[in-house]
């Protein structure tokens, strides 16, 4: 006699959304925002495919890492003020995805507008590894280098190979 075996079905969903770069540093990858201060209005439609990417990784990380935020935004922040708004409209319709957390323990999400901060961009990089970004691009952890001109491959170097905890 043949034993039916039962299978388990179980299905787990993962967000993963995001670039992680260390185990407390993440990326979007995401590049030309620049179209994004414009009114509104005034946005094409890649400009809302920028933003909807922005607000869906936005909610992949918070998932992923099991964080129902407390959300707080610039009063003079346009920009804030909608991303505050498109988060919260999707932790309300998906509250079964975001009903794990005490509301007394919940995390702080504090939007900041690049429009305030002036200073940052002019300022020297901290660390080797955000000196090798801005001059030669991390990209998924890892930096091209080129060449000399003779040779027609790219030499790789890959960088971050610690574990990354979510």
């Amino acid at each position: 006699k043949k034993k039916k075996k039962k299978k388990k079905k179980k299905k787990k969903e993962f967000f993963g959304d995001y670039y992680p770069i260390n185990k407390d540093l993440w990326s979007l990858q995401l590049n030309e925002g620049f179209s994004l201060y414009e009114d509104e209005k005034e946005w094409l439609a890649d400009d809302v495919e920028k933003w909807q990417r922005q607000v869906d990784a936005l909610i992949a990380f918070l998932l992923s890492a099991k964080r129902n935020p407390l959300i707080r935004f610039p009063k003079k922040s346009p920009l804030g003020a909608k991303l505050a708004n498109d988060i919260n409209k999707v932790i309300t319709n998906e509250t079964d995805l975001f009903g794990w957390e005490d509301s007394e323990k919940r995390p702080l999400l504090l939007i900041f507008d690049r429009k305030d901060d002036p200073v940052t961009p002019l300022l020297t990089q901290w660390t080797y590894q955000a000196m090798v970004h801005e001059l030669l691009t991390i990209s998924n952890s890892r930096v091209t280098l080129p060449s000399k001109a003779k040779q027609r491959h790219e030499e790789k170097v890959e960088f971050g190979k610690e574990t990354i905890d979510v």
